[in-house]
């Protein structure tokens, strides 16, 4: 963790980039057995997760929608449209190979949950400081999302170890984790 932080946001999301892509090339199946496994204690007393499906270097969540689907935990996908940065929430019944990160403005879903009836939601982070806030990719789908709600869901930011670093900089918009889930181990902040 004694990362030197960049100065601006974007500077920090391409150092970050490149770094998760190394990381990527070298442990990510070992690492997708590993995040399940340290995520056990909180999948023990939920009912609803959201996921993602990883795109290019994220972390895989594979064995973790395995896992849910098997143990009757229900699963639900993010969608999101380019014009609204309001994600929702369609329910999975089977694994798949990929999802599209968007998805056209009249795209029915077919079974969707609101965000606020989520036990808990995985998110894809670039970086994630020790207070647990979450540098992504840049579009703010998931704070425009999740930052003005009165409840909602425990959030568990998900990363290699290395993603974790003393200081992300960040605006008073920008999600604060309740966890993040690496392959070495679940952090609470």
């Amino acid at each position: 963790m004694d990362n030197i932080i960049p100065f601006s946001k974007e500077s920090l999301r391409r150092e970050m980039r490149q770094l998760r892509k190394l990381l990527h090339a070298s442990i990510s199946i070992s690492a997708s057995q590993n995040v399940l496994k340290n995520l056990l204690p909180l999948l023990t007393n939920v009912k609803k997760i959201g996921v993602y499906h990883a795109v290019g270097s994220e972390l895989n969540l594979s064995p973790v929608i395995e896992y849910a689907l098997k143990s009757e935990i229900e699963v639900f996908l993010p969608v999101a449209y380019k014009e609204n940065r309001l994600m929702r929430f369609e329910k999975i019944i089977q694994q798949t190979e990929s999802c599209p990160v968007f998805y056209p403005e009249d795209y029915q879903l077919a079974s969707e949950t609101k965000c606020y009836n989520l036990d808990l939601v995985l998110l894809p982070l670039v970086a994630v400081d020790v207070k647990g806030y979450r540098l992504g990719q840049g579009g703010g789908y998931y704070d425009t999302t999740f930052t003005s709600l009165a409840e909602r869901p425990l959030l568990c930011g998900v990363g290699y170890a290395d993603q974790l670093i003393d200081l992300v900089p960040h605006d008073d918009w920008d999600l604060q984790l309740d966890y993040f889930l690496s392959e070495q181990r679940l952090i609470k902040f």
